[in-house]
This record gives C-alpha cells, structure tokens and sequence, in this order.
C-alpha cells in the first residue's frame, strides 16, 4: 500500500470496511478447512487482539496518557500480534514443538515490533517514498517512540513546554514541527534505533538455537531490512 491509493481511498469507507469483512470471512473459511483447532483459535484471537489494540491507541490518544511501555504493548497488538499469529499457524501445520512455536512466537514479536518502531520513525523526516505525510502521527493524537522518551526526560529544555504542547486536543502544523523537531533534537530518533538494535539482538539470539541453515540466515536478514528500510 505504500505509495499507492488505498480501497477507501479509490472508492469509499463503505467498500473498504465490506472487503475487510470479505478477507476476514476467507481467513476463517481456510482455518477451518485444515481441520486444526489450534489454528482457528490463533485466527479468531488475531481479530481481538487487533482489535483491544486500536481501541487502546484511541483511548490513549483522547486523554494523552501514554507512556513507553504502553506504546510497546499497542504496537505489539497492532502490529506484532500479525506476526506471532503467522509463526503460529505455521508452526502447528507442520506440527512443530511448543517449545520451537513459543521461541518463534517471541521472535515474530520482537520484529513486529521493530517493523512498528521504524514504521513510526518515517512520521519523523519528508520523503516522497514513505506515502504518507510529515506529522501524520501526532495530527491523529498519536505519540510515538521518539517523542515519547524525549517527554519522559524532566531535564531537557523546554521539558514542561514540550508536555503541555502535547496535551492539546489539536496541534497546528507549526506546533507538530516544533515537536518532531524537540525529539530529533534530544536524541529520541536515536534510543529509537538502540531500541531495534537490542531487540534485533535478542531475536539473534533466540533464532541461533536452530540449526545454521540458508533459512535462518534470511529471518536475520528480514530482520535487518525492516530496520533498514527507506519506505
């Protein structure tokens, strides 16, 4: 979708919320046909877990009470919980072990949440190829890694300015330049990439207990190029 026109933007909300349904409907329809239990409980968990986590992120945003640990677990039920459900329901049709499934789950997290992570750093700099625009986060109310721990720092300058900005109900361009330009600042792009880099870290090593195949060597160069990427 990067870069292109989304359904909702080519036709309407209406058309997009119906193919959603559509897609939702297909998945459970193929979870089903492999006779697996574990499989379709993986998929209907999967649409509640998306779900509590954008119901969280709206609720963090209108009353502006976020902290990193609670952007960690939004993003991980957004974004990382797609991963972990994709590792799971490979693992069980190939009848893989618990214990292989639960080191793979943790892997899948931790890159769903580096995909996230890096994801919210392009709100950060104007590039034409990331498709969205400069600020989008904050226009929605929503705080991200970078700015969240410039915040979280009581002896930087402007600390109680920069907070109280925050809080508004609805920030101005101007207002949105003035803090992705505090967090660019103050390091928070940063701890964002030391952030990634010690998750990358302990995904190595989780990974390292499988056998040193061309396989396991792609997972860390997947994991290398979400971090990497320019879009």
């Amino acid at each position: 979708r990067r870069s292109r026109p989304t359904v909702n933007a080519i036709w309407d909300n209406h058309i997009a919320v119906l193919v959603g349904d559509f897609f939702v409907s297909l998945s459970l329809h193929k979870a089903v046909a492999t006779g697996d239990l574990r499989i379709i409980d993986t998929i209907s968990h999967l649409g509640r877990t998306l779900s509590l986590g954008e119901i969280d992120q709206i609720n963090k945003a209108r009353y502006h009470d976020i902290t990193e640990e609670s952007y960690l677990d939004i993003i991980g039920s957004k974004t990382a919980s797609l991963f972990v459900a994709c590792i799971k329901m490979g693992g069980y049709s190939v009848n893989a072990s618990d214990e292989d499934i639960e080191r793979m789950c943790r892997f899948a997290q931790l890159f769903g949440l580096c995909f996230q992570i890096r994801d919210d750093i392009f709100d950060y700099f104007e590039d034409s190829r990331i498709g969205k625009p400069t600020g989008n986060d904050l226009r929605e109310g929503k705080i991200t890694l970078p700015l969240l721990h410039v915040l979280s720092i009581d002896t930087l300058p402007r600390h109680k300015e920069m907070n109280e900005l925050v809080r508004k109900d609805e920030l101005s361009s101007e207002q949105i330049a003035t803090l992705i330009a505090y967090a660019r600042e103050f390091g928070g792009i940063d701890y964002a990439y030391d952030c990634m880099s010690r998750f990358r870290d302990e995904a190595v090593e989780i990974i390292s207990h499988f056998p040193d195949t061309e396989i396991r060597r792609s997972f860390i160069s997947l994991f290398d190029f979400i971090i990497a990427r320019h879009n």
